[in-house]
C-alpha cells in the first residue's frame, strides 16, 4: 500500500545524436504490467510527431465478407514508442471489428503498418455506419478521421 520516491539523473553519452529519447520503468504487480515512461530531450526543444495517415477509404462489405481498418503510424522519437490503438464504433457494430484494441510498437525514426480485421457476419443486416481509431501514447491521444463502415445487401 506504500510508495517511494527516488531521485533519478539520466545523462545521455558523449556524442548521442538529438532527438526524443524514453526512459521506460517498469514493474509486474498483482498479475499486471505496469509501465510509465518520460521523455528525454537531447538537443531538441519539443516532444516527438506521431504522424497518422488512414490507408483505408470507404468499407462496403456483404455479409460473409471480410476487410482491413488500416493506418500507418511514423514517429520521428529516437527510440521507439509504443502506441495502444482502439477501434470506436457505434455499439451494434462491434461484432463487425473482432480486435477492437492493440498495443504497438513504432520503430525509432521509423513507421508502423496498423492492420485491424473486419469481419462481416453472414446473416449480418444491412446498414451504414462510422469506425474511428483513438491512439494513445505518453499521455498523448489521436482520433482519426471517422471512415464509413457500410454493409450491403
Amino acid at each position: 500500500g506504500g510508495h517511494l520516491t527516488r531521485p533519478v539523473r539520466i545523462t545521455p553519452p558523449p556524442g548521442v545524436r538529438p532527438g526524443v529519447y524514453w526512459a521506460r520503468a517498469r514493474i509486474r504487480t498483482g498479475g499486471q504490467l505496469v509501465d510509465d515512461v518520460t521523455r528525454l530531450l537531447v538537443g531538441v526543444t519539443g516532444p516527438e510527431r506521431l504522424l497518422v495517415t488512414p490507408l483505408t477509404g470507404p468499407l462496403r462489405l456483404l455479409p460473409g465478407e471480410t476487410g482491413t481498418f488500416e493506418v500507418e503510424l511514423a514517429s520521428d522519437a529516437a527510440t521507439p514508442v509504443t502506441v495502444q490503438a482502439h477501434l470506436i464504433s457505434p455499439w451494434h457494430t462491434w461484432e463487425l471489428f473482432p480486435t477492437a484494441e492493440i498495443t504497438v510498437t513504432v520503430p525509432a525514426a521509423g513507421r508502423y503498418g496498423l492492420r485491424l480485421p473486419v469481419r462481416v457476419p453472414v446473416g449480418q443486416r444491412p446498414g451504414r455506419w462510422w469506425a474511428l481509431l483513438r491512439l494513445a501514447h505518453a499521455g498523448q491521444l489521436h482520433y482519426t478521421e471517422p471512415v464509413e463502415v457500410e454493409v450491403l445487401p
